[in-house]
């Protein structure tokens, strides 16, 4: 075990009035996150989950009051839209999905694209104002902490701003069971009131999803109402589109505690008894289920657990207790970290530390971090598992280096990740014991800094299904990304995107028709002019 090894929890809190407050704009930036509550989150399963003040039209004919779920804006020349002859749709709007306008886990789908309405009672039914435009219930457990979020867009382009009417943006607007946010973040922008009105695109081909995003206390009320709003009615101009919508639970930390001791004897066990630490426990956690090594041992409303004696491993194994807000244990589940409970011939119940730490530090290199460390002995050391968290809470697997073993020298380590976006990362080390014992080191934060005024990278080139092209910009700025053919002309208008500092801005790249052959890929913002040539293989 490594000597001396502490765990360091960052913890945030939050003063809440069943409101809702700042928030990272990120889903999980309240910590660890729950699943997606929200139905049909992504439109993709067309019109259903959700109600609105407007009616929904299959065919899209551009009508004042008029909603639609759509993959792509399709223009009918023979279609009259707002009563101008042959008026070309795609002309003043821009919307596409958001894989195809900023990087993330996402999948190329739907979204909804909302017409308000004219004037107030004129050209739509609603009476408030331009009426909610998406509205979802759903059940949630008292005294929780939870996040709301919402990527939206003023799909009307700057250059329909001579239409008459066209010189109106979207005031938009989130509640949950009639509060409004008293402040918000807008793509990491503090918001100081309850509204967001929405900027013209400058371009037809610019396609920029703002995220909003807020926490929301939910105090004793069951269930949670859902409304996006947009505030301002208008003649043209005020048209929106919506995606990616996601309402979870914010995680709490839950400890466990032991009445017993973690280390067996193997020829004689000794009865241990868990509990929920009381320094961790919540009044409103009604139903508990314990875990041995994955498989459920236990669940009542009882709280304190005495695993059974095993014939061959006697109480040992790895515990994991869920507690639930609610007395069925079906919702709301808080998972403990897991609890080791191992023989007491291992290293760590001796009182003998097999890898005894000298040093554990690091520093930036281009836009990666070298971590290095050094031992002064091993015994038995399988390796080190490297973990990197942005919020010290959730910690993901980096990769393993494998150890001496048994050395009673000073060894030294090193250990390079991957290109990072700037911002600030901790680090820790999970030391693993031959036997599968294991501790972690302390943690370590280090920040990684945009070297130039861009960076550009792209991975794999020649591209295959995997090559993903990655942006950072040391100003906020418009990026835009266009495919060229060698003697400069323009072949496809890959995606752009509002790129804040600090945040990547990333699209797949594939060759799709395209012929196979040699390509520039052009990069272009306010303050820099980048051209790389790719290989598009068949």
């Amino acid at each position: 075990m490594i000597r001396n090894s502490t765990f360091v929890f960052l913890l945030t809190s939050f003063f809440f009035t069943c409101n809702l407050y700042a928030q990272d704009p990120i889903p999980g930036g309240c910590g660890t996150v729950g699943p997606n509550m929200v139905v049909n989150p992504e439109f993709d399963d067309g019109n259903i989950g959700f109600t609105n003040s407007f009616s929904f039209n299959n065919g899209y004919t551009c009508s004042f009051g008029d909603y639609t779920i759509a993959s792509t804006v399709v223009n009918d020349p023979a279609v009259t839209c707002y009563n101008a002859p042959g008026f070309n749709l795609q002309t003043i709007w821009k919307v596409t999905d958001r894989i195809n306008s900023s990087g993330g886990p996402y999948t190329p789908g739907n979204f909804m694209i909302v017409d308000p309405c004219d004037t107030i009672g004129t050209a739509c039914s609603t009476t408030d104002l331009s009426g909610i435009i998406w509205e979802q219930t759903l059940d949630v457990c008292p005294n929780n902490t939870y996040t709301f979020s919402v990527f939206v867009k003023n799909i009307y382009t700057q250059e329909a701003i001579n239409y008459p009417g066209s010189d109106t943006l979207p005031d938009f607007e989130l509640t949950i069971n009639g509060d409004t946010i008293s402040g918000y973040y807008i793509d990491g922008v503090l918001s100081s009131d309850g509204s967001f009105q929405l900027p013209k695109m400058p371009e037809a081909d610019s396609a920029v999803w703002f995220q909003i995003s807020g926490a929301w206390e939910s105090e004793g009320n069951t269930s949670a109402n859902l409304v996006m709003k947009n505030l301002v009615p208008g003649a043209q101009g005020n048209d929106l589109a919506l995606d990616g919508i996601f309402f979870g639970l914010c995680g709490k930390e839950v400890g466990v505690a032991v009445n017993g001791t973690t280390c067996q004897d193997d020829a004689n066990p000794t009865a241990i008894v868990l509990d929920p630490d009381p320094a961790t426990q919540s009044a409103g956690w009604l139903y508990y289920e314990w875990f041995r090594d994955g498989v459920l041992m236990q669940g009542d409303a009882n709280g304190t657990f005495a695993p059974n004696l095993d014939p061959v491993n006697g109480y040992k194994g790895e515990y994991v207790m869920i507690a639930y807000e609610d007395p069925a244990g079906a919702t709301c589940g808080h998972s403990s970290e897991p609890l080791n409970v191992i023989s007491s011939t291992s290293a760590q119940c001796q009182g003998i530390f097999p890898v005894e730490m000298l040093s554990f530090d690091g520093k930036q290199l281009g836009q990666s971090i070298e971590l290095k460390w050094s031992t002064a002995q091993e015994i038995n050391n399988l390796g080190f598992e490297v973990q990197m968290s942005q919020d010290g809470l959730d910690f993901e697997m980096l990769g393993f280096v494998e150890g001496i073993g048994n050395s009673a020298n000073v060894n030294l380590y090193t250990f390079q990740t991957g290109s990072l976006n700037s911002g600030s990362y901790i680090f820790r080390l999970r030391q693993i014991d031959y036997d599968g014992s294991f501790s972690y080191s302390d943690n370590l934060e280090l920040s990684v800094e945009l070297n130039n005024t861009y960076l550009v990278s792209i991975a794999p080139n020649p591209i295959n299904a995997n090559s993903k092209l990655r942006v950072e910009v040391e100003e906020k700025q418009e990026v835009r990304v266009e495919l060229l053919s060698t003697d400069g002309k323009l072949v496809q208008r890959v995606g752009s995107a509002l790129v804040e500092n600090g945040q990547a801005f990333e699209l797949e790249l594939r060759g799709g028709d395209l012929p196979a052959g040699l390509y520039v890929l052009r990069v272009q913002g306010w303050n820099f002019n980048h051209f790389e040539k790719i290989i598009i293989t068949e």
